[in-house]
């Protein structure tokens, strides 16, 4: 399940871990666990309140997957007015 979340890209933002907790009626706590024993790793992306938390697999630089993400995002976000 948290690897489907994954995907091919190798990460995904807390908030989708958190979806995915309430969607199937996993705990958290369960999650963490899973992502402990998958040797995942956290990264926050941005600054202050709109910061982002991302899980990304262990193998990712860390470095080059904040550049990955940020670059995702804005090709993925509509910023027209």
């Amino acid at each position: 399940m948290l690897t489907e979340l994954l995907g091919e890209k190798g990460w995904c933002s807390y908030d989708d871990v958190k979806r995915l907790s309430d969607e199937q009626g996993v705990s958290m706590g369960t999650l963490k666990n899973a992502k402990k024993a998958l040797n995942l790793k956290t990264i926050r992306v941005g600054f202050g309140k709109g910061s982002i938390n991302y899980w990304i697999t262990a193998d990712s630089d860390s470095e080059n997957m904040k550049h990955v993400i940020e670059e995702y995002i804005l090709n993925h976000t509509d910023n027209h007015s």
